[in-house]
């Protein structure tokens, strides 16, 4: 309802009626904790449930247990350090641009995602 009848896009079976370009829709929302409760205690709360979650048990052969945004933030701590990696259709894409506009391709070749 939300991302698909609000934004007025398709929905259900008709999201990829035209095989040429689904017609999704996007909702976005954002609350101000603060607005329900002092936001000290709702992050102490939050604190709270997540080491609950983390300390629960484990799925058979799993290592640990992520909790919401832990998975992105360490893929964008990976990708500081060691760069963004990019398939080989997009470096090639960009080599082709920067060769009509004349840009150089800086340095060396970037990381290739397999």
């Amino acid at each position: 309802m939300l991302c698909g009848v609000l934004p007025g896009a398709a929905t259900g079976l008709q999201v990829y009626a035209d095989e040429r370009k689904p017609n999704v829709g996007h909702f976005f929302m954002a609350i101000d904790p603060s607005a329900f409760r002092p936001l000290e205690e709702f992050k102490r709360d939050m604190d709270r449930l997540a080491r609950e979650l983390k300390d629960s048990p484990r799925a058979e052969g799993q290592p640990r247990i992520y909790v919401a945004g832990e998975k992105s933030y360490a893929r964008m701590e990976k990708c500081r350090k060691d760069g963004i990696p990019l398939g080989p259709k997009v470096v090639e894409n960009l080599k082709q641009i920067g060769t009509q506009l004349r840009v150089p391709w800086p340095g060396p070749q970037p990381l290739a995602q397999a």
